[in-house]
């Protein structure tokens, strides 16, 4: 766990990382091996062993198709929209704030679901957060100017390193000006929705995910359902123009955060993500009947104070 992406000594990314790209790590710390012993429990709590021969990528992924046939297509956008009548709701995903189209049709495709969002008379918003990675803090601000009614603050404060001899933050380091991380007061958008919103939310939700998050966590705009967060909601590491440096010897590249974005009150900050209102776990047969946990609670959640 020592060597995979995480925030501090929250290791919610990690085992993210992990769930989302097992295969990968697995092969990358111990290659694969023809044939291996698996040590399991049972539903029942039973434990019990059994090997299984080893597979290539090739046929992993072959076998998968036919295990799994029907997949979900995303929109490049990464964003989805479903109206569910029954209860006046609208369940509206955001899978990332770095969508695969241009800023202009990102945001003209949030305004279009927000404007349907309106005309369907919308009572209750839930915004799917889970497995959202980050991206563009503007586009952040641009959704988040659709849920208020009244001017919003997204970050209290840029900082860069001044003295990188102190240990402390504030005399470490010093002020700096980015609009680009979302300094400032924001007004809402004309077609904002002012109904009811539940944001879902996972060990994958990460960086601007958690940037979202946050903003609607410090003014109890929504209710949280789901598990921690990846990333810390008060202070986050980031960086403006260069991301990567290379070693002089090795020629290895890294990365490295070259500024910090506070986001509340740093006396809030306790090492760890964004901590739901409602935590659901959810179970391994889940993976196997596709059963949706999070979102049924909270679609359950509505249906109860109606």
């Amino acid at each position: 766990m020592s060597n995979l992406g995480r925030d501090g000594n929250n290791y919610q990314y990690a085992y993210a990382a992990i769930n989302e790209s097992f295969r990968f790590y697995f092969h990358t710390f111990f290659g694969f091996d023809t044939s291996y012993a698996i040590h399991y429990r049972t539903k029942d709590n039973i434990d019990s062993t059994c090997t299984i021969p080893g597979r290539n990528l090739d046929l992993i992924k072959k076998e998968k198709l036919i295990r799994y046939p029907v997949e979900v297509q995303t929109p490049e956008s990464g964003l989805t929209l479903n109206i569910i009548d029954s209860v006046h709701t609208a369940v509206l995903g955001i899978k990332t704030f770095s969508p695969n189209i241009t800023n202009k049709k990102f945001r003209a495709d949030i305004s279009k679901y927000f404007e349907t969002i309106r005309d369907a008379n919308t009572l209750n918003l839930i915004l799917d957060l889970r497995g959202n990675s980050g991206g563009n803090p503007n586009h952040v601000k641009f959704i988040l100017q659709h849920l208020f009614d009244e001017p919003f603050e997204q970050a209290r404060a840029c900082r860069i390193v001044k003295n990188r001899h102190k240990e402390e933050l504030l005399t470490r380091t010093r002020k700096q000006w980015y609009p680009w991380y979302g300094i400032g007061k924001f007004k809402p958008r004309k077609n904002n929705f002012n109904g009811n919103v539940y944001a879902l939310i996972d060990e994958g939700t990460y960086s601007a995910g958690v940037i979202f998050s946050s903003v609607l966590r410090k003014y109890n705009r929504a209710v949280f359902v789901g598990d921690e967060t990846g990333g810390n909601p008060i202070i986050m590491a980031g960086y403006l123009i260069k991301t990567s440096w290379e070693l002089p010897n090795t020629k290895i590249q890294f990365g490295s955060g070259t500024l910090c974005t506070i986001y509340d009150d740093l006396g809030l900050n306790q090492g760890r993500g964004l901590v739901p209102d409602h935590m659901i776990n959810m179970k391994p047969e889940d993976l196997v009947s596709l059963k949706d946990r999070c979102l049924d609670y909270t679609l359950q959640h509505i249906w109860g104070k109606r």
